[in-house]
């Protein structure tokens, strides 16, 4: 193709609605912005042959685009190659946004809730994060224990809210062969049971927040009336233990505490 002027033509996308692609003398491919999935069919009118964008099917966003899903798709095998790179992580942590947070409660109008203002709770977040992460790297948590590497993605509950989930190698984490230090390690910095109730605001903020409820709803953890998450065992569980994958049981002794989620102690 000869000359530096641009040649607009319209497509179809499966939905009929039309998508302008371009070309160029620099490049025969379609630039049009649309899902990893959606299939293009060429305008019937004035169809030419030697033309290379009417036997385009599919086009995809490169991974250079952030947040196309080759992008994301890249940016998870760069992850899983660190985490080989540093021999495994040691911690799985989700952080979970709290509407109650005095950041997003004092900018609300009288009658507005936090799901009706994600310009307010969504850069609260974003701080929230990376002020635990600033935390987890200078070793304010699991006994001065510095994280040496760390990676978190940002998601969004089915109510709208945003969570991070992050998983970090620390300086202090335990030798992954050593089954009763990794278990040691976990009830000392991890803890799954209910405070003594004379501490009355540290009962009151676990019982508030780290309570498991078993919920039948669309996104509920309830099948068949079994807890996919675990939490329907009625009898306590002494110690930790891992299973044959790694994964720990905690330690909830009584029954009070089946339905406490693990948190940082």
């Amino acid at each position: 193709m000869k000359g530096t002027s641009r040649r607009q033509r319209k497509q179809k996308d499966a939905s009929g609605n039309y998508i302008s692609s371009a070309s160029s003398s620099s490049s025969s491919a379609a630039a049009t912005y649309f899902d990893d999935a959606t299939e293009m069919t060429a305008d019937g009118d004035n169809e030419d042959p030697n033309d290379p964008f009417e036997n385009t099917s599919r086009t995809f966003l490169n991974s250079s685009i952030t947040g196309s899903p080759r992008h994301l798709k890249e940016m998870a095998r760069n992850c899983l190659v660190a985490c080989t790179e540093v021999n495994g992580v040691d911690v799985f942590i989700t952080l979970t946004c709290n509407i109650d947070w005095p950041e997003i409660k004092v900018r609300l109008f009288p009658g507005q809730t936090a799901f009706e203002r994600e310009d307010i709770v969504c850069p609260v977040f974003h701080e929230r994060v990376h002020a635990f992460l600033h935390h987890l790297r200078t070793g304010r948590y699991f006994g001065g224990g510095k994280a040496i590497f760390d990676c978190h993605v940002i998601e969004y509950q089915h109510r709208g809210l945003p969570h991070a989930h992050i998983i970090a190698k620390l300086d202090n984490g335990p030798t992954k062969e050593d089954a009763d230090a990794c278990k040691a390690w976990v009830e000392t910095h991890v803890q799954t049971t209910m405070p003594d109730e004379d501490d009355a605001d540290y009962y009151s903020l676990v019982n508030e927040h780290v309570i498991h409820h078993c919920s039948s709803a669309s996104n509920g953890c309830l099948k068949d009336n079994v807890c996919k998450r675990g939490y329907s065992k009625t009898t306590p569980t002494l110690e930790t233990s891992f299973d044959e994958k790694g994964f720990p049981t905690y330690r909830r002794p009584t029954i009070n505490d089946r339905f406490v989620r693990a948190y940082l102690h």
